[in-house]
């Protein structure tokens, strides 16, 4: 049976955020002696305009200033980001230092820009303070600014580079690097490549645009780089260039036509307008497993010099999976099977030579639209299992490519939501038998796979050689997944969320290595040699999670795409294996550790298709406005069909019930790196969901929502759920998914679940012009029994006929 879709179970309700209790540290440094601080800085402020004023600064009209804090302590960077005097926030980065006892902090660190004619302006705050320095029972002027400045100097090349300074191009050789402008005005980004031409550097067509940023890839050497310093008012950083690191497959397996004819024979594609679009090597539609999955003409290239057919082979092998799943299964057992979507195809990697740096985030953009364009009525899966790791951020901040995939995914150009799936990245092989799993976890997932909107995929072990020692076994962590389990918890999102059959590795004496048996058998591009091939590690995940995700589009192609996401993650779970390698403890911190390694399980697809007696689940698809102007808007408040009375009963007596909620949504990226904090928050908005619980209505609003609290004692009554994951687990990146697990009369009063914002750039960049914005959501809860004789489906259909605001589509 379908999942029950839910209708006008809402109450909109006008929200204010509840306040953290406690005032905190400081997060400021006290000056001992205020006046000489200040002097200091009032003196280095003024050396900066002095410098600025020389021959080869004469063309900018801003100046460039770099601000830094003290060690392990905040800088307000936010103060100095100013409409009124025009100084703006180019970049913030964090240093790693090593204090006075030895240990090693952060020292936050800014670049800003300040139009010359504006510096006195900047200079006054620094005399408003002095100006207000001893006055009684009130602290100065900008105190917070002030006192959290230790440093104000001239930038250097490096203020501007983001990544490992080992990456700042010589003079020796020119290489590919991303130049971030500050601006997506028209005459800015003009003047910026006339400047470039005037330099006679080498620019590529492809460009990003951001919300105040645009990305270009220029090729440059270090001079080429200090000289856009020296003569334009609008860079904001630089990156080096990633280089993609596809991992290919060459296989001779003996031809088995007579296989490929039989299962032939049994196949049925269904034309129903279900593709997945795959952004890879090519295909070879020659293939008799695929000719029918892919037309030649879903078959494209990016580059002008290359058609769409695959030569390298990485793309059909990938076809296979997703057309097919478990082919060796299909081929040994012939019975009927049903394909419900099929492929289009854009080749993104060239077929000769090296892979030549490129704004992947502009090619992929590019090639969706132009799919898009071509196609406009199709239902859409993307999967793309190219990755960077050469040169790229492996620590979850954002990046061109991964903001490119964010603002993609959310629809900001065509309001066109999407499911798309990534590949997490994979480790090469061999393994040493010592390092597994330590090598993973130290390990950070590859570049575009931080997106917070995509699906990433890792891999985990379902596929095995038993007469062979594997140094990964059934049901743990694939020796070739990347994880983020080195990542700041409480600022990026859980990667991967899912994990796949990525395949093991043989061991032989101390080392492990790819092996045929281990991996996933697929088609092969060359049908001259073989119709056959092998994949393995996380793009054979990734091509399982596009197979997944396009089966179930195709049984509910009017869900939105933030729901079959959803539903991907919702369905997920962890093997026993899984629990026995990362999960050591109940606590949430363990849970963290397993997030973080495993993502939220291995999907299925049962269960993310079907609801039945003992399993409910209900789906919620909604949209609300989080911001209105500077301030919070609204909440929402959803009254679920609950079979109270029955859950009460005798016959529910010392009956466990499982409860799953998961919220799916979309954010608008930020990526620049500008400190992902106060007004500089990477998500548009976040949004965050409660239950009531043990608590009735009026004492559950009270608990999140300030704005319907009586008084400052009014602060409602918590609703006393035990978390699986816990709240801190719950709040990160854009889709938040928690269990509860309890006996059956504890959950009798659970009718109502909210679903309230918390804050985002929209909000706090109110220039922008955003702030009036609404945000989709989807909502997902599931109600279990492991006991099969238990219903739980009629009561809460009978709940939803006795209740006549409430619509179910079945």
């Amino acid at each position: 049976m379908k999942h029950l879709n839910l209708k006008n179970t809402k109450e909109s309700m006008a929200f204010t955020t509840v306040s953290k209790n406690g005032g905190g540290k400081d997060p400021y440094p006290n000056r001992q002696d205020e006046l000489s601080h200040i002097k200091i800085l009032q003196n280095k402020f003024n050396q900066v305009v002095t410098d600025s004023k020389v021959k080869s600064f004469e063309e900018r009209e801003k100046l460039y200033l770099q601000i830094t804090g003290e060690p392990g302590l905040r800088l307000k960077f936010d103060s100095l980001e100013n409409r009124k005097i025009e100084s703006k926030v180019m970049n913030i980065r964090e240093i790693p230092v090593q204090n006075s006892t030895g240990d090693v902090e952060n020292v936050e660190q800014v670049v800003m820009s300040l139009p010359k004619k504006n510096a006195n302006k900047f200079l006054k705050k620094l005399e408003e303070y002095e100006a207000t320095l001893g006055l009684p029972n009130k602290n100065p002027t900008n105190n917070d600014l002030v006192r959290s400045i230790s440093n104000i100097e001239a930038v250097i090349l490096e203020s501007f580079w983001t990544g490992n300074t080992e990456w700042i191009p010589t003079d020796a050789e020119k290489v590919w690097c991303e130049i971030w402008v500050d601006s997506v005005d028209e005459t800015v980004i003009a003047d910026f490549k006339r400047l470039v031409a005037s330099l006679n550097i080498q620019i590529k067509n492809e460009q990003i645009l951001f919300e105040e940023r645009t990305v270009f890839i220029l090729k440059v050497s270090k001079t080429d780089l200090s000289v856009l310093v020296k003569r334009s008012d609008h860079i904001a950083e630089f990156r080096k260039s990633v280089e993609v690191t596809p991992f290919f497959i060459e296989l001779d397996v003996e031809d088995q036509h007579k296989f490929v004819d039989e299962l032939l024979s049994m196949v049925e594609v269904e034309a129903n307008g279900i593709y997945v679009s795959l952004f890879d090597t090519g295909i070879n539609t020659g293939h008799p497993l695929l000719e029918r999955i892919c037309s030649d003409e879903d078959v494209h290239s990016y580059f002008e010099n290359y058609d769409g057919f695959d030569v390298k082979g990485h793309g059909t092998n990938m076809s296979g999976v997703i057309a097919y799943g478990y082919l060796e299964k299909l081929l040994e057992g012939i019975e009927s099977i049903k394909i419900p979507h099929q492929i289009e195809s854009v080749k993104v990697l060239p077929d000769r030579g090296a892979n030549d740096e490129h704004l992947y985030g502009a090619i992929i953009q590019e090639s969706v639209s132009d799919l898009t364009i071509d196609n406009p009525d199709r239902i859409r899966v993307y999967c793309m299992a190219i990755t960077a790791n050469d040169y790229a951020l492996t620590d979850g901040r954002p990046s061109s490519w991964s903001g490119a995939l964010d603002e993609l995914i959310a629809g900001r150009f065509d309001e066109d939501r999407k499911v798309f799936v990534v590949a997490g990245g994979n480790i090469a092989p061999p393994f040493e038998k010592g390092n597994y799993p330590d090598l993973n976890i130290q390990t950070g997932i590859s570049d575009p796979a931080q997106s917070w909107n995509a699906i990433t995929v890792g891999a985990y072990v379902n596929t095995e050689d038993k007469n062979q020692e594997n140094i990964a076994s059934f049901g743990q962590l694939s020796p070739y997944s990347r994880t983020s389990r080195e990542w700041d918890n409480s600022r990026w999102p859980v990667k991967p969320e899912i994990v796949l059959d990525g395949g093991t590795a043989v061991l032989s004496d101390e080392q492990a290595y790819q092996d045929d048996t281990t991996s996933i058998l697929t088609t092969g591009h060359d049908v001259t040699k073989n119709l056959f091939d092998i994949i393995w590690a996380t793009s054979a995940a990734t091509a399982f999670a596009a197979n997944m995700a396009a089966k179930i589009r195709s049984i509910y192609p009017e869900y939105w795409s933030e729901t079959i996401r959803g539903l991907m993650i919702h369905s997920a779970d962890w093997t026993p294996e899984m629990k026995q390698q990362f999960l050591q403890t109940d606590k949430k911190s363990d849970y963290t550790k397993l997030l973080r390694t495993c993502g939220y399980g291995v999907p299925d697809y049962d269960r993310a298709i079907n609801t039945s007696n003992n399993r409910v689940a209900m789906i919620i698809e909604d949209e609300l406005q989080p911001f209105e102007g500077d301030s919070m808007n609204e909440m929402h408040l959803h009254k679920i069909p609950w079979p109270t009375d029955l859950l009460l009963s005798d016959k529910f007596e010392d009956v466990k019930l499982k409860m799953k909620v998961t919220l799916s949504y979309f954010i608008e990226p930020s990526p620049g790196e500008i400190g992902w904090r106060d007004k500089f928050l990477y998500q548009s908005h976040g949004l965050r969901f409660a239950l009531n619980g043990h608590s009735d209505k009026d004492e559950f609003t009270k608990k999140i929502n300030k704005k319907v609290r009586n008084s400052k004692e009014d602060k409602g009554e918590d609703p006393g759920i035990n978390w699986t994951l816990g709240k801190n687990n719950q709040s990160m990146g854009s889709i938040h998914s928690d269990i509860w697990e309890d006996y059956a009369s504890e959950m009798a009063a659970q009718r109502y679940i909210a679903v309230y914002p918390v804050n985002g750039w929209w909000r706090k960049r109110k220039h922008l012009g955003a702030s009036h914005k609404k945000a989709r959501y989807s909502l997902i809860l599931t109600v279990e029994s492991e006991k099969v004789d238990i219903d739980l489906l009629t009561p809460i259909l009978n709940e939803i006929k006795q209740t006549v605001n409430i619509e179910t589509e079945i």
